[in-house]
């Protein structure tokens, strides 16, 4: 008999791991990076918006863009899907573009030469393999070299040789590389660069430019830039900045009237048939990169509803939870257990978004703070008054004073302009994380497990 269970236990085996073979697929789903530009769907008005600006940029009147929105909200995966069309390797309405990108996120250390130094490097990147082109841009930015502060030169660092030079000075030369670059790229294109035909011109993209320091006087700078192009007759530069609601307040410091120069884009969380386009885009991409695979997947439209309810529309949310839905589905169909069990299983969708973006704000904070983030969390990121948390609260009237001061320190909730006592969450996605953490604590309080 030991010998027969023996048997069925080896069979058993293989045939689970027959099945797990069989099933396999390909996950398309990215929690943990910017969704790739071919997987993009959602942001239509924001996709028509960047279109227009590059149509005009093209023709010589840009109206630049800024894109604002929570951390996950998917500033970045816009940012990758914009450059993707502005160099023509996603048609647009009309016949395509095909402009020179320059992308980077910036650092909050970076002063003017920086920028001006990364800027120069990411041009000559855009036209590498055209050796022509690249001899007559290395001469355009030459003054960029010197800005380089890994090296040495003649004994003095270049960090001093710069801090001699002034701000003036540096815009001037910036400007001026950037108004050749343009003119160099968009006529003399086959005369003095070789190439086949001109580009349409330059866009330049900086993500996470909320890090922008006071040094670097981000708006002052790109005031004075997109005046003085216009002047030089080279007006086909497109500016992107993203990054989180302050960078507006990082912009107007730097100079008051720097907000006018963009389009101000808030990005939203999706809404529900966007949602769905997500996930009919990734099972579409599984489904064409499986061969042999006779049964293809699909979803439950109560599954759609699911998703949208535990992400409230968040792209980083819905990523994660159909790459946690897809990684347990055992069939062709991805159905509302397997949402369940992905989003509340053992290292699921829900451990994951608190361990990757939550979790350490969370232990940080005392005891008396915790509570205080899980009463405002039960409005969302609205505004809440104090005489609202101090309602809810347990504790003595100093530790609330004291918690509220410590989570404005860490930035976790913000106070509404010069009102007295109104806070909210700094990020609605943090509420909804909060949320199912209180019930799952509850949960392990009563000795009850909250996963499916």
């Amino acid at each position: 008999h030991e010998g027969q269970r023996l048997e069925f236990l080896v069979f058993f085996g293989f045939g689970k791991l027959a099945m797990f073979i069989h099933m396999r697929r390909v996950n398309p789903f990215v929690p943990n990076n910017p969704v790739h530009p071919g997987m993009f769907s959602g942001r239509n008005a924001e996709i028509k918006s960047i279109d227009r600006a590059l149509f005009q940029t093209k023709n010589g009147n840009p109206t630049h863009i800024l894109l604002i929105g929570e951390r996950g909200i998917g500033k970045t995966s816009l940012m990758l899907f914009a450059e993707a069309v502005a160099r023509g390797e996603i048609p647009n309405d009309r016949t395509g573009f095909d402009f020179i990108t320059v992308r980077f996120s910036l650092m909050d250390n970076m002063t003017l030469s920086d920028l001006a130094f990364k800027i120069s490097e990411e041009v000559k990147k855009a036209l590498d393999g055209e050796s022509k082109a690249l001899e007559y841009i290395n001469k355009i930015w030459s003054f960029a070299k010197r800005l380089d502060l890994k090296t040495p030169m003649g004994g003095v660092s270049i960090k001093e040789e710069i801090s001699q030079k002034s701000t003036t000075q540096i815009i001037s030369e910036l400007t001026h590389s950037l108004s050749e670059t343009i003119d160099a790229v968009t006529i003399k294109a086959s005369t003095d660069l070789g190439l086949i035909r001109g580009k349409d011109g330059l866009v330049i993209m900086i993500d996470e430019a909320d890090k922008a320091s006071s040094d670097l006087n981000l708006g002052a700078f790109l005031k004075n830039l997109t005046e003085a192009l216009p002047s030089m007759k080279t007006n086909k530069l497109l500016i992107i900045l993203s990054g989180l609601p302050e960078l507006r307040q990082v912009l107007v410091d730097s100079h008051p009237s720097s907000l006018r120069l963009f389009d101000d884009y808030e990005l939203r969380p999706l809404s529900k048939e966007e949602v769905e386009e997500v996930i009919s885009a990734g099972i579409h991409i599984s489904n064409t990169e499986i061969s042999g695979e006779s049964k293809k997947l699909r979803f439950e439209q109560e599954a759609v509803s699911k998703i949208f309810e535990y992400s409230e529309g968040y792209p980083h949310f819905v990523q994660q939870i159909c790459a946690s839905s897809f990684d347990v589905n055992t069939d062709d169909i991805l159905s509302n257990k397997d949402i369940d069990s992905g989003f509340f299983g053992e290292k699921g969708a829900l451990d994951r978004i608190g361990d990757r973006y939550y979790q350490n704000i969370y232990q940080q904070c005392p005891k008396f703070s915790r509570e205080i983030l899980v009463i405002m969390a039960e409005k969302g990121n609205r505004w809440v008054s104090r005489e609202e948390i101090k309602k809810a609260f347990r504790g003595k009237a100093g530790s609330l004073d004291q918690g509220i001061k410590t989570l404005k320190e860490k930035g976790a909730i913000l106070k509404k302009g010069d009102s007295r006592g109104e806070y909210r969450l700094q990020w609605r996605s943090f509420a909804f994380w909060l949320k199912f953490r209180s019930i799952q604590e509850s949960a392990d309080k009563k000795y009850v497990s909250p996963r499916v």
